[in-house]
């Protein structure tokens, strides 16, 4: 029997192995990624490290990656960041248009902490914004502690 709802798999078999992949693909994905080699660890032996909204972690040590969360290992750790403001954070002349921004952080993990990377944009005089509002940094989430030396100046290009 087919279903005439408009669906790309209308049929019951195919829908039902539709949902038992997508389910299988996202548990499989569910989760920090881990960063080092060897068998996954135990929360409290690694330390989580993301990125907020619009700040999105491209390298760990050296290493390209791509995902939300990152397991590493306890130590010292180089992440860089690509942080995106959007137009209307900028000026109501730039509404519609996104300025991407770098910088990286150099920080230790310790073992069973939570560690994102921020941003924010505050308005300077007359409404805009210059590369001198912009503000990122390094927090650790299970203390609160905002780790300010930890993250660079942000590289906004020209």
């Amino acid at each position: 029997m087919l279903c005439r709802c408009g669906l790309a798999f209308a049929h019951p078999a195919r829908s039902a192995a539709l949902v038992g992949f997508t389910a299988a693909l996202l548990v499989g994905c569910a989760g920090p990624t881990p960063t080092y080699p060897g068998p996954r660890k135990a929360p409290s032996e690694v330390a989580i490290v993301s990125g907020d909204v619009k700040v999105k972690i491209i390298k760990i040590d050296g290493t390209k990656v791509n995902g939300g969360a990152f397991e590493v290992l306890p130590g010292e750790h180089h992440v860089d960041v690509k942080i995106t403001f959007l137009g209307e954070e900028i000026s109501s002349y730039h509404k519609g248009k996104r300025k991407t921004c770098y910088a990286d952080a150099k920080f230790i993990a310790d073992p069973g902490q939570k560690y994102r990377a921020m941003r924010s944009s505050k308005r300077g005089k007359g409404g805009y914004l210059s590369t001198q509002k912009y503000d990122a940094w390094l927090q650790n989430i299970t203390t609160g502690e905002r780790l300010d030396d930890a993250m660079s100046e942000m590289n906004c290009g020209v």
